[in-house]
């Protein structure tokens, strides 16, 4: 089987009534998850520790712009293990709680993989979302 540890954020406003997203395009490697929502984040490269791990995959993913709005927010939550598609998944998820008026900056700005939407809570669909996450996703919003 598989092992993949990974980091994790949940870009949300104080509400937690809209998420930002990152769309995987056409290049993403497991197909299946091609034009789906997930969280931004990525592995944890070998002897890297999960919070260096999401803010350089935050840097990578979303640019420097976007980078700096949310950077001095991010906050570790806790962790999440789990088997989806024959994967062990350890996921560490952090939040990064927005004002409104940034969340909607932030979701103007472009991003350097894929795309990216901001979704309002009512229209998040949990079984949609790359490798399981709107599992994680559904626990959050409680």
């Amino acid at each position: 089987m598989e092992t993949l540890d990974a980091v994790a954020v949940l870009i949300t406003n104080a509400k937690k009534d809209k998420f930002f997203f990152q769309i995987k395009d056409e290049t993403y490697p497991r197909i299946k998850y091609r034009n789906k929502p997930a969280t931004f984040g990525g592995k944890i490269e070998k002897e890297e520790s999960p919070d260096n791990a999401i803010n350089r995959e935050l840097s990578e993913e979303l640019g420097i712009e976007a980078y700096e709005i949310i950077k001095n927010k991010i906050k570790y939550l806790r962790d999440y293990k789990y088997i989806k598609d024959d994967i062990y998944i350890h996921i560490y998820l952090y939040e990064a709680v927005l004002e409104d008026k940034e969340l909607m900056k932030l979701s103007k700005l472009p991003v350097n993989e894929g795309s990216s939407k901001l979704f309002d809570k009512k229209d998040i669909v949990f079984d949609d979302f790359v490798l399981g996450v709107g599992i994680i996703l559904n626990n959050y919003i409680g």
